[in-house]
C-alpha cells in the first residue's frame, strides 16, 4: 500500500560534503513497481530514536542510471534524524521507506528550463536534471546553485561530470556567499537576489 512502510537494505553509503550524506537503498524486485518514481519525489522515512517512533521525509537523488534508490541526508545542528542517521546508520542496516510521492516534478518544456536552488534543495533538482538531460536530447538547462563555500557543494563532482557530458545543453553557475576568493567572477560571490539572477539568466 502506498501509505505501508518497507523495510529496504542499505546498500552503500556515499559522502557528499563534511555534513551530508547519501544513502542507496535496494529495492526487491517484488517492491519495484512500489518504489517506481518520478524525478523530483520524496519518500517518507522513520526510525526509532531514543525509545520514540521518529519520521521524516527526504528527496530522492537517484539518476537515471542507478541501480539503487539514493536518498541524501544533511546533518542539522539540532535535527534529530539526521544527526541520528550520520551516526548511527551505515552498510548493513535497514531503514523504513514509504512509496516515493510530491509533485515538484519537471514538466515537458520547450527552451531552456532554468533551476535556481540553495544548499539541500539541489537533491530532488540533481535528479530532474539527469533524468532529463538523458531522456530529452534537445533539452537545455541552467542551474544557479547558492552554498556559502565551495566546500558546502553537494554533488560538486556529479554535477561537474553532467556539465562536462552536456557542455552545449547544461549551464551551472555556483554562487558563494561566504568564499567569494573561490569565485571565478565578482557576479558568482555574494548572495543570489534579482540583479543576480536577471545578469545569469541573460548569459
Amino acid at each position: 500500500m502506498k501509505h505501508d512502510f518497507h523495510d529496504l537494505a542499505i546498500v552503500d553509503v556515499r559522502r557528499e560534503t563534511a555534513h551530508t550524506l547519501s544513502f542507496g537503498l535496494a529495492v526487491p524486485p517484488a517492491l519495484s513497481k512500489t518504489f517506481r518514481f518520478a524525478p523530483g519525489q520524496h519518500i517518507g522515512v522513520r526510525a526509532t530514536i531514543g525509545g520514540e517512533e521518529v519520521r521524516r521525509t527526504y528527496s530522492i537523488s537517484s539518476g537515471p542510471r542507478d541501480p539503487l534508490l539514493w536518498i541524501t541526508i544533511k546533518r542539522v545542528e539540532d535535527g534529530l534524524f539526521s544527526n541520528w542517521a550520520h551516526r548511527s546508520l551505515s552498510v548493513g542496516d535497514t531503514l523504513g521507506c514509504m512509496a516515493p510521492s510530491g509533485r515538484f516534478v519537471a514538466q515537458q518544456a520547450n527552451g531552456r528550463i532554468m533551476a535556481i536552488v540553495a544548499g539541500s534543495g539541489i537533491t530532488p533538482v540533481v535528479s530532474i536534471i539527469e533524468h532529463a538531460l538523458a531522456r530529452d536530447p534537445d533539452g537545455a538547462y541552467t542551474l544557479i546553485y547558492g552554498n556559502r563555500t565551495v566546500d558546502e557543494i553537494i554533488f560538486r563532482e556529479r554535477l561537474e561530470g553532467l556539465k562536462n557530458q552536456h557542455l552545449q545543453r547544461l549551464q551551472i553557475f555556483h554562487v558563494l556567499s561566504r568564499d567569494s576568493g573561490e569565485a571565478d567572477v565578482p557576479l558568482l560571490s555574494g548572495r543570489i537576489d534579482a540583479d543576480k539572477l536577471a545578469r545569469l539568466a541573460s548569459s
